[in-house]
């Protein structure tokens, strides 16, 4: 069953999409030369769409619907949590051989900032990805607690290392912090992945305040050339985007999302100690 999810995750999400698109039209050309030239053209337009500031830009709208975290508020949480956002698998200038990827390093960096300034204890989660070698690699909640040991000379509380997605970030997560009386956080994570996980969380009895960071919604001047000129870093993020979207829809059909159960944006009195 999880091999077919992430088959099917893959083939509705670009760039595999695109080029699904782009084949189908490919193979009908000669017994159906209109039709085929239509999803030759829907491939290339779409691909090219994703990777202008214009597109990408508007699409961020849809992820990008918290802003800063309100300190005052965060300050009376009792923990941060951090989720992972992916590894390098490849980094031979480290003991370990493999690092944190850039979204986690983003992560990680704003939950410190956050951490120092407010004084509270850090819960990072995420474990090994679907389909990775699990006696080669670390888990990715491992990894970024060695990089916030040795390069920023905090290191989390807790470390969780099993959860292979958002959901089980939150399942996992409430059993580590459970345990010690914690259910109101700050959670940590890139701007566009915030609304599916505050939804996670928040159905699974936390009392939340959204803390993003790297968001990637910006002003586009609809009127300069740089707006239209197709960039790799745009179709990353209109990828991004369109897989938090489908994310959320799929928790909705299979029921990992429930109805909200704590708060978001405010913190409770607190029942535990940090």
């Amino acid at each position: 069953m999880l091999v077919l999810r992430y088959i099917a995750k893959l083939m509705v999400l670009p760039p595999f999409l695109n080029l699904i698109i782009g084949f189908v039209g490919l193979l009908i050309l000669t017994r159906y030369p209109r039709l085929g030239r239509s999803l030759i053209a829907v491939s290339l337009l779409s691909i090219y769409l994703m990777s202008t500031a214009l597109v990408s830009s508007g699409l961020s709208t849809l992820g990008d619907i918290y802003g800063p975290a309100d300190l005052a508020r965060a300050a009376q949480c009792q923990a941060i949590v951090i989720l992972s956002g992916g590894t390098n698998e490849y980094a031979p200038e480290y003991n370990e051989g493999q690092t944190s990827g850039i979204s986690s390093l983003v992560r990680v960096r704003y939950g410190v900032k956050l951490a120092r300034e407010l004084d509270l204890p850090i819960l990072v989660t995420g474990g090994i990805g679907f389909g990775a070698d699990r006696e080669a690699r670390l888990p990715e909640a491992e990894l970024m607690a060695i990089a916030m040991r040795e390069q920023f000379q905090l290191p989390p509380k807790w470390v969780e290392t099993q959860s292979r997605n958002t959901y089980e970030n939150g399942t996992l997560s409430k059993q580590v912090l459970a345990a010690e009386g914690i259910n109101n956080i700050a959670l940590v994570t890139q701007s566009f992945h915030m609304r599916r996980s505050v939804e996670v969380f928040v159905g699974l009895g936390f009392n939340v305040v959204p803390a993003p960071t790297d968001f990637y919604s910006f002003l586009v001047n609809p009127y300069s050339i740089q707006s239209y000129i197709p960039k790799i870093n745009n179709f990353q993020v209109s990828a991004s985007v369109m897989s938090e979207t489908i994310g959320r829809f799929w928790y909705w059909l299979t029921g990992d999302t429930v109805e909200q159960r704590g708060e978001i944006g405010q913190c409770v009195e607190k029942t535990g100690s940090n």
